[in-house]
């Protein structure tokens, strides 16, 4: 359970990034692209008051997909979003993007070759999603092969409500 006073704070990063509406582009049928939820490690320091900074900022990054899956595009395309997740040195946080694909996203995505978490970052993200209040509704998949030497793990639901590609797309 993230306090009151956490979400407040970490709504503070978003609104800094632009996040904190949902952009209107992320309504746009052409939409594709990544964005991260946080540019700078100094933002999320704050986290560590309330507990484990990475769980935290996994569990915001969910509720944030949420918030995301509730926007509509215009078109009936299906589409693709997830939680990406990278972590440049294992001293680090974590660093939650929202992924979003409005269209196409089975062509855009077909290099996209996810697995189950093998170690790492992927298996630390899996443990931390043990923790988190709902795991039993979020897959995690990770991608060794788009970027060589380095892991990206991929969280969305389990079972996408309609409209949403699930991550078994790219496995």
């Amino acid at each position: 359970m993230i306090s009151p006073s956490a979400k407040y704070s970490f709504d503070s990063v978003l609104r800094a990034e632009g996040l904190a509406d949902i952009p209107s582009s992320f309504r746009d049928p052409s939409f594709f692209d990544e964005v991260p939820l946080y540019s700078r490690y100094e933002q999320v320091e704050f986290l560590k008051q309330y507990g484990e900074a990475d769980r935290l900022l996994l569990e915001l990054s969910l509720e944030y997909l949420q918030r995301v899956k509730s926007e509509r595009t215009a078109n009936k395309a299906m589409r693709f979003i997830s939680v990406t997740i990278v972590r440049d040195d294992v001293n680090e946080y974590i660093v939650p993007y929202i992924f979003i694909c409005n269209s196409n996203a089975r062509m855009r995505l077909k290099d996209l070759h996810l697995s189950l978490p093998s170690k790492g970052l992927g298996k630390h993200i899996q443990s931390l999603m043990q923790k988190t209040d709902h795991p039993q509704d979020y897959r995690v998949l990770e991608d060794r092969s788009t970027v060589s030497d380095d892991v990206k793990v991929f969280i969305s639901y389990k079972s996408p409500p309609q409209g949403l590609i699930s991550l078994d797309a790219f496995v």
